[in-house]
């Protein structure tokens, strides 16, 4: 790809990675205020699965449509592609929530006493961040997308 492509193909993904991320973060404190198992821990990883499987569905038609406009595969083979990346993506996500929440919880619980879980709770989530945008973006251009010739994105959009 020449460097015009590649860098509108990154704007648009970090576009929709910022949309799905904060629709998934919003979503995610929704939830949380609704679930409460009494083991806020339990309760953050529910909560953000429900919020990331929702969040991914919105992403799909993102890819799809504007991201990959020229993709020629079947959608029902790129949508369960996307998913299986995005399962990977949310084990990896799951590990790293399980394992950063209660570092977090002792991290700020030093130095406020409100609110501890629903801040370490946010922090946990925006430390898996980084880990799944690399995997997701490299899989789904790979492998669900890989339909698509280099050079070949359109840079407007597109809808079917």
């Amino acid at each position: 790809m020449n460097a015009k492509t590649e860098a509108t193909f990154f704007t648009k993904f970090v576009v929709v990675g910022v949309i799905g991320t904060i629709l998934d973060f919003t979503m995610s404190n929704l939830f949380l205020l609704l679930i409460n198992t009494g083991n806020p821990n339990v309760d953050l990883r529910i909560a953000t699965t429900i919020s990331y499987i929702i969040a991914v569905m919105i992403n799909f038609l993102f890819n799809r449509y504007w991201i990959y406009p020229n993709s020629q595969g079947q959608k029902r083979k790129q949508v369960i592609q996307f998913y299986v990346v995005y399962t990977i993506s949310l084990l990896i996500r799951v590990v790293i929530i399980s394992i950063a929440f209660p570092i977090w919880q002792g991290i700020i619980g030093q130095f406020v006493t409100n609110n501890v879980d629903t801040i370490a709770s946010n922090l946990a989530l925006a430390s898996t961040i980084a880990f799944t945008m690399i995997w997701n973006s490299t899989a789904n251009r790979l492998w669900t997308f890989g339909d698509v010739q280099s050079g070949a994105q359109s840079a407007s959009p597109s809808v079917e």
